[in-house]
């Protein structure tokens, strides 16, 4: 075999001539060769990956492999016709041994999805089993390598349907990373359906959209004082009516809580993070500090279960149900705090009035 690169020396471009043996015996992976040359780093990583090929091609081709292994080969045989008809350029990549696809998906806002198949080898049976960045389900039927004709092609034909479902979705979630300052979560991707950002110095709101039904209004919960907190869900619940599902979630949420949402055109991230008065840290266990002095002379922000081990440790805290009742360790102000897991749900509002207007109600997370 000779591999000959063009004068510029990318891979892409490069020719492999070699004897007819080997041609023949690599006579269906054409596409998967191209691919790995234009995917491979250097000429040493795309041998490394080509010896691999090689080795399962000629097991193929001389019908060496058995149980486990004569499952993957029917498989493999059958996989490549589908990728030709889903297309090359929707191959993202493909393991050394065939044994997990990555195929991609670009919408046409040039967004970038991803469904990685993965073929479970059991007994004498290969199964493939999906995953994708979608933040909804993709419901496909469980299929054996007899029927990866349909599991592979169809499931690639189910996901793209279920992008354009969610098309709306993504451009809410890109207007609230774009326009506003998201501290949590850190790297979202698009199966993310939470965002928490900044409202103003010590206040944020975490909300869960409907990927289904983005513009409406979705579920949420204030982080801050219990004033500002307070203050917010009066608001919100006295604005209610005003949301306007033809309008952006953001317009929406700035009109009926009466601010004004700080972004990076006209604030520095800085100004609205502050690190834990107890650790010092930015996060523990990936999260931000969730609670806040109420004393507005203070205002420290806190990790809660930093704030729950300190009051632990105090002898004056008394706990009362599912509240522990102690002090600031700064200013010594009285400060109330849940115990981990109670208090620490999303609220939503009833915007079509089915369980009356304006009324805000609880959901536990569990």
């Amino acid at each position: 075999m000779r591999i000959a690169l063009p004068e510029s020396g990318l891979l892409s471009q490069a020719k492999i001539e070699c004897d007819w043996k080997l041609k023949n015996i690599l006579s269906n992976y054409k596409q998967v060769i191209q691919q790995k040359l234009e995917k491979a780093a250097n000429l040493i990583q795309f041998m490394k990956e080509f010896k691999n090929l090689l080795e399962e091609s000629y097991k193929v081709k001389l019908g060496t492999t058995s149980g486990i292994d004569d499952a993957f080969s029917l498989s493999f045989k059958e996989i490549l016709p589908q990728l030709d008809d889903i297309g090359w350029e929707n191959v993202d990549n493909i393991d050394d041994l065939f044994t997990s696809i990555r195929l991609v998906k670009r919408d046409l806002k040039s967004r970038h999805h991803y469904i990685n198949t993965r073929f479970l080898q059991e007994e004498e049976i290969c199964t493939p089993v999906f995953t994708t960045d979608l933040p909804i389900p993709l419901h496909l039927p469980k299929a054996k390598y007899q029927s990866l004709k349909f599991s592979i092609k169809e499931s690639y034909h189910y996901f793209c349907e279920a992008i354009e479902l969610c098309q709306a979705f993504f451009d809410v979630m890109d207007e609230i990373d774009k326009n506003t300052w998201v501290l949590e979560p850190q790297k979202a991707s698009r199966a993310s359906k939470e965002r928490r950002f900044c409202l103003g110095k010590n206040i944020s709101v975490q909300i869960d959209v409907n990927p289904y039904y983005p513009s409406t209004i979705p579920q949420y919960r204030f982080f801050g004082t219990d004033h500002n907190v307070s203050l917010l869900k009066q608001k919100l619940n006295n604005n209610l009516q005003l949301w306007n599902e033809r309008k952006s979630l953001l317009t929406n949420l700035q009109k009926i809580l009466e601010i004004s949402i700080p972004s990076p055109t006209n604030s520095q991230k800085e100004e609205f993070i502050t690190p834990c008065g107890i650790c010092c840290g930015y996060r523990l266990n990936a999260t931000l500090p969730d609670k806040v002095c109420d004393y507005s002379l203070c205002e420290k922000q806190f990790h809660s279960l930093c704030l729950l081990e300190w009051l632990k440790t105090l002898p004056s805290s008394r706990t009362s149900f599912s509240v522990i009742h102690g002090q600031c360790p700064y200013c010594k102000k009285p400060l109330n705090h849940y115990k981990l897991g109670s208090n620490c749900g999303y609220e939503f509002c009833d915007v079509n009035g089915l369980l009356g207007i304006g009324m805000v109600y609880k959901i536990q997370q569990h």
